[in-house]
């Protein structure tokens, strides 16, 4: 796992599953990442690509998924994720 995620996931006490793979229609889709507890009530699917979120944003929706396009692998500035958080707020 990428050392940035792994201080992300100690500084925020996230629970995050590296790949997601979403299941939908028969096929897997797979994502960069999982962020559990946060977002709407299944989590936050992140991935870096945009295409492939904006194609499943329905079916995520309707799963009970938030989405966001970021690579959390990549700039990610970890003391500001809190305002990512935030923005997304914790899921029942």
């Amino acid at each position: 796992m990428h050392h940035q995620v792994m201080q992300l996931m100690n500084t925020y006490g996230l629970d995050m599953i590296f790949p997601f793979e979403y299941k939908n229609n028969n096929t897997v889709y797979t994502f960069q990442c999982l962020i559990r507890g946060y977002g709407e009530k299944s989590g936050m699917v992140i991935d870096p690509d945009w295409k492939k979120l904006d194609s499943l944003k329905q079916a995520l929706s309707d799963d009970g998924f938030g989405y966001s396009c970021m690579d959390i692998e990549g700039s990610i500035d970890i003391p500001s994720f809190s305002d990512v958080l935030a923005d997304w707020g914790k899921s029942a």
